[in-house]
């Protein structure tokens, strides 16, 4: 006879056995979106789509030359059907269409994919096509989150109904996730780039290079490979008119979610929520425990002065565009010796000198006290004006950082270098905060930059 830990065990379902052919699937499309063949990858988002969606896909074109609305009305489809396959297999016989398995409609099959790829080739690059596989690969994890948590919630539901009937204090199962009295933390995911931008996408524009621009319109035409893609033709809806215009001056109108992990360089617009105006950086510092999970963004409106802030990700527009840098020395030296950085150590009352940013003398440091510390930010009063302002530890602003700078410039053209800054700290004056360098790996096991990103996926 089983004892009673075994009976349960055997009530209880094998969440690993159940996701497995997820991620069998995951391999697969993995292996798709990495082969540079096409016909694999449209047998495979062929097998998806049933007998409607061929008459809607073949006789709408009338054997006509394929574009870019049929490209979206086909990637739209595929994910629809996609998202409609069994939840529990994936299997030949499931994913296998109807038409391909009958003997008379082979031919039809085969005739559509020699079709699909002599059009393709002559019209459409094969990164299209790689890009409806990651879509895939997006509704497959998020089909496994999804079975995980019901799968979960159902040992959770098994287990009290069998310690209802039986109250044997010696039956533990280590499979079950206990719940806490305390509220539930939120679960924080890392961001995937965008691959497709489909039409009536809402864009907030960048027009300060060209006041002809509208402040913001809603995409006109499919967008299937947005990071291979440098113009998007734009429509304003009030005039009716139509630009294009290059994707590095495009904003997505709709902010990220809260709990989005944007990484390092990513290029961001925050809109000041009093004022409504525009501020434009990059993230340099990575969501995380030691920042309340906040993006620290330094904005690059004022070249000669980089101011930064704190924000949420729930405040911040991506940029459509994240291939090209700013020419700035201070940012190119930040991320090039990144995760290392330098900056004042600093506490409340510490005294600093401060060069306005309002000023035009540019040689002239204030005095001002330290009111406050955030983490990589500190409030700042002037000693003569009492003004106050946020400021990054590690900005050329502060006088100690500007002749530190200055001194790694003249040394290596702008690097860092460990040994120059230990001699720096070996000759900090007792009576002066000093400098630190921080080495943010130690913080953040994984730091990701957004090239990155694109290199893992292009």
């Amino acid at each position: 006879m089983p004892n009673e830990g075994q009976r349960f065990s055997s009530l209880r379902m094998d969440i690993e056995s159940v996701l497995k052919p997820f991620d069998d699937e995951q391999q697969y499309l993995r292996k798709l979106r990495n082969s540079s063949a096409i016909e694999p990858i449209l047998r495979r988002l062929l097998d998806l789509l049933n007998d409607g969606d061929y008459r809607l896909l073949f006789s709408s074109i009338n054997r006509q030359k394929l574009d870019y609305k049929w490209l979206e009305t086909f990637s739209k489809l595929c994910m629809k059907r996609y998202l409609e396959v069994d939840d529990i297999f994936f299997t030949d016989h499931n994913l296998t269409n109807k038409i391909k398995s009958e003997s008379s409609s082979k031919s039809i099959f085969d005739s559509f994919i020699n079709y699909l790829k002599e059009n393709f080739q002559n019209g459409f690059s094969v990164h299209y096509f790689h890009a409806i596989i990651y879509e895939l690969e997006q509704l497959n994890q998020f089909k496994v989150d999804e079975i995980s948590k019901q799968l979960k919630k159902n040992n959770e539901v098994i287990q009290k109904l069998f310690l209802l009937f039986d109250n044997s204090p010696n039956i533990v199962d280590d499979s079950i996730i206990h719940i806490s009295s305390t509220p539930a933390q939120p679960i924080y995911i890392n961001y995937k780039p965008i691959h497709m931008v489909y039409v009536r996408t809402e864009v907030i524009i960048k027009n300060n290079h060209n006041l002809q621009l509208p402040a913001k319109g809603i995409v006109n035409k499919f967008v299937a490979d947005l990071i291979h893609t440098n113009t998007i033709n734009i429509l304003e809806e009030k005039t009716n008119k139509t630009y294009d215009i290059l994707t590095k001056y495009l904003y997505f109108a709709q902010s990220c979610e809260k709990n989005i992990i944007l990484p390092l360089k990513l290029r961001v617009l925050i809109i000041d929520g009093q004022t409504k105006k525009h501020h434009f950086g990059l993230i340099g510092e990575e969501p995380g425990k030691n920042n309340q999970y906040r993006c620290l963004i330094f904005f690059t409106d004022d070249m000669t002065h980089i101011s930064a802030g704190y924000y949420s990700s729930s405040d911040i527009h991506i940029c459509l565009d994240q291939k090209f840098e700013y020419e700035n020395d201070f940012l190119n030296s930040y991320f090039k010796s990144y995760p290392e950085r330098m900056m004042l150590r600093a506490k409340e009352g510490t005294i600093v000198k401060i060069r306005n940013p309002l000023l035009v003398t540019k040689n002239v440091f204030l005095q001002a006290i330290v009111i406050l510390i955030d983490c990589s930010m500190m409030l700042i009063e002037l000693s003569n004006t009492r003004q106050r302002f946020w400021i990054y530890r590690g900005s050329t602003l502060i006088e100690q950082m500007n002749n530190y700078y200055t001194t790694q410039n003249s040394n290596d053209n702008g690097g860092f270098r460990k040994q120059s800054a230990r001699q720096h700290l070996s000759a900090r004056r007792s009576n002066a905060p000093e400098i630190i360098c921080l080495n943010d790996q130690m913080r953040t096991k994984c730091a990701r930059t957004m090239e990155q990103l694109i290199d893992e996926i292009s």
